[in-house]
């Protein structure tokens, strides 16, 4: 019986966790352990375009290694649904150090795939100025 107790509420908790609105690989929810609820929440609220939750999720800077690829493009699928002007407007709130670390997920999460890095530069002009992607 309480094996099966244990089942059914596991079942419930998994089965009620929030759903990324951007996929998370599976390196990254590796990488991201017990944050991971917390990751996909502030996630989802930038996801929504509420942008004191995006410079909420500028503030990540602990995933590291391969991990780090993911976390970095993400951030370049949440810039496409900000679109240039607002998310280059919130990229400018962000401190000295926040925006190093961003340039750094920025620079390895499209850097497997130059047609991210050119999409970004044409049609992301102020994000990537002020991220100083080249």
């Amino acid at each position: 019986m309480k094996k099966q107790l244990f089942i059914l509420i596991s079942i419930l908790f998994y089965g009620c966790q929030e759903q990324p609105k951007i996929p998370i690989s599976n390196t990254l929810e590796i990488a991201l352990g017990n944050k991971y609820s917390t990751y996909v929440c502030k996630l989802n609220k930038a996801f929504k375009k509420d942008t004191t939750a995006l410079l909420d999720f500028f503030k990540i800077n602990y995933i590291n290694d391969g991990a780090g690829y993911d976390h970095g493009f993400i951030l370049f699928q949440l810039m496409k649904v900000y679109g240039d002007r607002e998310f280059s407007n919130t990229l400018q709130k962000t401190t000295e150090s926040e925006l190093s670390d961003l340039r750094q997920y920025f620079e390895v999460g499209i850097d497997a795939n130059d047609k991210y890095k050119d999409e970004m530069k044409k049609e992301y002009p102020n994000s990537s100025d002020i991220l100083q992607i080249e």
